[in-house]
């Protein structure tokens, strides 16, 4: 969802979830997103990360920016069963895996320096991107605002939860 009135979008909302990386910080709409959390305390916010670790991630927040130490609920961090296929395969691999796909070749081409073949990649891949949203609807939120828009958005649709473009236009 891009062109989003975030105070809108989030009435009534209790719990609302956040990625890191181009969301909360380094992204187009850190800022804006930020201020959001800081001025409603009364949400319980959580982060949703690929990230296979959240070591550093508050301390960040609550030193470098300033933040309350309790505006963020908890931190969810990619499963270890998923963190090292994805992020060998995600980008390079994913492309790989496409074309070969297209080409007829998803079964019989192996990925290179790898054993998997192509559907192999894209499975992978693709659990990683639904374990947003399946952690969104775990924590008891329905949205959550994220720069993966396009990879997460199927799945998002797929559990009935709203997705929001981090790198969309956003106002409050």
């Amino acid at each position: 969802m891009s062109d989003v009135n975030l105070t809108t979008l989030t009435q009534g909302e209790k719990v609302l979830c956040w990625d890191f990386d181009k969301t909360l910080v380094q992204g187009k709409n850190s800022l804006i997103f930020r201020k959001f959390v800081i001025d409603n305390l009364d949400k319980e916010h959580h982060i949703i990360t690929f990230r296979n670790s959240s070591a550093g991630m508050l301390n960040y927040l609550n030193e470098r920016m300033g933040w309350n130490e309790n505006a963020i609920k908890s931190i969810v961090t990619l499963p270890p069963d998923l963190v090292d296929n994805f992020y060998r395969w995600n980008g390079r691999g994913m492309q790989w895996a496409s074309e070969a796909i297209k080409n007829g070749n998803g079964n019989s081409r192996r990925y290179p320096h790898d054993n998997a073949t192509a559907f192999d990649i894209v499975e992978a891949v693709e659990k990683a991107y639904e374990f947003k949203a399946l952690a969104t609807k775990s924590l008891g939120a329905r949205i959550l605002v994220d720069d993966y828009y396009y990879e997460l958005l199927p799945h998002f649709k797929k559990h009935g939860l709203c997705l929001v473009d981090s790198l969309g236009d956003i106002s409050v």
